[in-house]
């Protein structure tokens, strides 16, 4: 289970695993648990899918967790489910990332945000194994 860790004004988001997708779609939802406490009454009723490439799992982690939240912030749908599917490109050096986001529109009679993530940033991002599962750790800026 995600879980956040003390920052200056800022979040930490912290996501585990027993991969990095799995980590990653953790740190997802931590990070939009922070939208909406009561993420599990959000209904994936709209989705969304994409694919992003990044040198390094922190730098994919960053650029995946803002992606969701230029989706958030574009379409304004709040993403409850992450799906995550991570393949490593060596010929080409690169980690490549196809995700899947489902949720509903945002209604602010519904949802009761806690704060408003504006991006993830390389801020003690860390994607690491770390007793025995996964972590994916980056600072949100809010």
């Amino acid at each position: 289970m995600h879980e956040y860790f003390e920052h200056a004004a800022d979040v930490g988001v912290r996501g585990f695993g027993q991969s990095p997708a799995d980590a990653f779609a953790d740190a997802a939802a931590g990070l939009f648990r922070l939208i909406d406490a009561d993420l599990d009454s959000v209904r994936p009723e709209v989705a969304e899918t994409f694919t992003l490439e990044a040198p390094d799992l922190e730098a994919l982690l960053v650029a995946y967790l803002n992606e969701l939240i230029s989706l958030f912030d574009g379409r304004r749908i709040l993403f409850s489910r992450f799906g995550v599917r991570i393949d490593e490109d060596r010929d080409r050096g690169i980690f490549r990332l196809q995700g899947e986001a489902a949720g509903e529109p945002f209604d602010p009679a519904r949802h009761h945000g806690v704060v408003e993530p504006k991006g993830a940033t390389y801020t003690a991002a860390r994607v690491a194994r770390s007793d025995g599962r996964w972590l994916a750790q980056c600072v949100v800026d809010v």
